[in-house]
């Protein structure tokens, strides 16, 4: 499965929550955006995280929100608190 082969390259890469500081993070948001799109909610939640913290990037709040917003759909807790948490 595709989707997840992207999503295990973003853990073998150390781009997980946490250990991605010291990481290539545009590359991340890269890898998260096409685990994302196949539907690894995980990543999408990771990919919301970095838009939100401007990451590989520059930081965007509704990027961040919508990111947020489909693994929350789909059940996922972190995912629903980090978009009520964001401002």
């Amino acid at each position: 499965m595709k989707t997840h082969s992207m999503f295990q390259k973003t853990c073998d890469a150390g781009y997980m929550k946490g250990s991605w500081a010291s990481k290539d993070e545009m590359r991340a948001r890269s890898f998260f955006r096409m685990a994302c799109d196949g539907g690894q909610m995980r990543s999408c939640d990771l990919l919301g995280e970095l838009y939100e913290q401007g990451k590989g990037g520059s930081g965007d709040d509704a990027l961040a929100r919508v990111f947020y917003m489909k693994p929350c759909d789909h059940g996922v807790g972190v995912a629903c608190a980090s978009l009520k948490d964001l401002h």
